[in-house]
């Protein structure tokens, strides 16, 4: 893996922002050194009875650009800071989201482990970004640049002071950095795994945990936390005896030149304020490691989650596929585990052509939708487009010339047009309102929100919605599985009137056990009947449906339509 890829993916343009940012955030960090200084400096010549007020007048000017220059700076800063995260983390969302379409059937039932990691992990990399790197530039920047400064009253004392700062805000926060990354990937884990039992609890996924297994989790959370926050009590601790060591060189170093006459008595409280301000700005930075430790496991999950195969393994050299490619099942073979799924089965559908594939649940229907699109690959036997072996053919574009419409396809929790819209990004809504309103969805608004998986929506509205978003695909091969199992009669006609249209120039296979698409079909295949070898076969389309649809009876629709 790629270390940090997806990060350096996500941030790639971006660093002009990230670097202005930490720019104002160590000019703010020295406008508060510099007010403190200041104001301990106006104290000090104020106690003094000067006989001149041009020298209070200048310090009491002096604190008040200091301060309003602080404020402002804070602002462009937090401003800068929060437009370059909220733009990385649209990047990474985005980033995520478009990996998660192609890959969203290989994903089976890990749906809390997916979840956490699409939403938890981006998050982990926003708060590195606000929480590490920022504060982490910016105090590098402040060190240098309080050195410089101090280097004009003593170069030892300039010398002394910067190792106290390395030593608070980059030393002590290294030296932790080990054990506090072990405490971030510990509580990481246990994080996820406390979302994944929750998610699939809530979805009743068959992998339900107990109570006595949230128990255990959340009791290693606590000791992490435990542990964490005693190590962050020691980095406190080295911070702010660094802090009092600097005072004490401070106070001695310029103590000692204001004995001698060689500085005035007001430098050694401008001096001593300024150098103990600048040592605040270290404390956001004992939780550095932990939250780099954090963004670098969230980055090696995102970076597997979004270059995962999609479906299986690319080729070295992927071949283009055909142009209206005709569609070959050579004596496949699938297995799931020990079950045998799909044996020697044989099929080929020239372009443009309409197959409809029948039979009993579980008689692998799906699997060869599947195969089809290559989302797995057979056991034995092949699957080719336009004579090409698909294990040859570039995933990405084979992904893009086929438009599958699952049994339960997935709405996205979004907007109508949004969902619609995974089709082809380019759709203008015209299009989209004309083919709803063909499929007796007119009521519905294109801005409306269809819920978490469509909850919004009926079944039968679900289903028609992601049949639009299937035909909306511009695609050589349309694959509908069950597209009108949850629709009433009228809806169905409608549905497969749209369907008829919308085919025109693709080849269509439906997997159905109604009869109603039979009628769109030229060849209807039982599967899980026909012998070793069997074969679509070439003839003309049929004017009424064969007598494997006629032993099809129909289902009754589930849901409202």
């Amino acid at each position: 893996m790629t270390r940090l890829g997806f990060t350096r993916a996500v941030l790639r343009g971006e660093e002009g922002r990230l670097l202005a940012a930490a720019l104002l955030g160590a000019l703010a960090l020295a406008s508060a050194a510099a007010l403190t200084a200041t104001g301990g400096a106006l104290i000090s010549r104020a106690a003094q009875r000067p006989d001149t007020l041009f020298t209070l007048t200048f310090l009491i000017t002096g604190v008040r650009a200091l301060g309003l220059g602080r404020a402002a700076l804070r602002y462009v800063e937090r401003l800068l800071a929060h437009d370059f995260t909220f733009r990385t983390l649209a990047r990474a969302r985005t980033r995520v989201y478009a990996a998660l379409v192609p890959r969203g059937r290989r994903l089976g039932v890990q749906v809390g482990a997916v979840t956490h990691t699409a939403h938890a992990d981006v998050d982990a990399l926003q708060n590195a970004t606000l929480r590490a790197a920022l504060p982490l530039l910016a105090y590098l920047l402040l060190t240098a640049a309080l050195a410089l400064a101090v280097a004009r009253l003593s170069v030892p004392l300039a010398l002394g002071v910067l190792g106290l700062l390395l030593l608070a805000g980059v030393l002590a926060p290294l030296a932790a950095c080990a054990p506090l990354a072990r405490l971030a990937r510990e509580r990481a884990h246990a994080r996820a795994a406390l979302t994944a039992a929750l998610t699939d609890t809530l979805h009743a996924s068959a992998e339900t945990a107990t109570p006595q297994d949230f128990s255990a989790l959340e009791r290693t959370l606590e000791r992490a936390d435990a542990r964490d926050n005693a190590l962050l009590a020691v980095l406190t601790f080295a911070r702010e005896s660094a802090a009092a060591a600097a005072l004490l060189l401070t106070l001695v170093t310029v103590g000692g030149a204001v004995l001698s006459g060689a500085l005035p008595g007001a430098w050694l409280a401008a001096a001593a304020l300024g150098v103990v301000t600048a040592f605040d700005a270290a404390a956001p930075l004992a939780g550095v490691p932990g939250a780099l430790a954090d963004a670098a496991g969230a980055d090696g999950r995102l970076h597997a989650l979004t270059t995962a195969p999609i479906g299986t393994a690319a080729p070295p050299r992927p071949t283009r596929v055909p142009d209206r490619p005709d569609l070959h099942l050579d004596g496949v073979r699938v297995r799931h585990g020990d079950q045998l799924v799909v044996q020697d089965f044989s099929l080929h559908v020239p372009h443009g052509r309409a197959v409809a594939l029948v039979g009993p649940s579980g008689a692998g229907k799906t699997t060869l939708a599947r195969l089809l699109v290559r989302d797995l690959d057979p056991d034995a036997g092949a699957v080719r487009w336009g004579g090409v072996d698909a294990r040859h053919l570039d995933p990405h574009e084979l992904h893009a010339r086929a438009a599958l419409m699952e049994q339960d396809a997935p709405l996205l929790s979004g907007t109508l047009r949004a969902n619609l819209r995974l089709a082809d990004r380019a759709l203008p809504d015209e299009r989209l309102r004309a083919l709803l309103n063909d499929l007796g969805l007119a009521h519905f608004d294109l801005d409306g929100w269809v819920g978490e998986g469509g909850a919004r929506l009926s079944g039968g509205e679900r289903a028609r919605v992601a049949l639009a978003r299937a035909l909306l695909k511009p695609s050589d091969v349309l694959i509908l599985d069950e597209p009108t199992a949850h629709l009433d009669p009228p809806a169905e006609a409608l549905a497969l009137r749209v369907i008829e249209r919308e085919r025109q120039g693709r080849t269509l296979i439906i997997i159905t056990h109604r009869p109603g698409p039979l009628a769109l079909v030229d060849d209807v295949l039982p599967v899980g009947v026909l012998p070793a070898g069997g074969t679509s076969p070439p003839a003309p389309a049929p004017t009424a449906p064969s007598p494997a649809a006629l032993a099809l009876t129909p289902e009754a629709p589930h849901g409202r339509p």
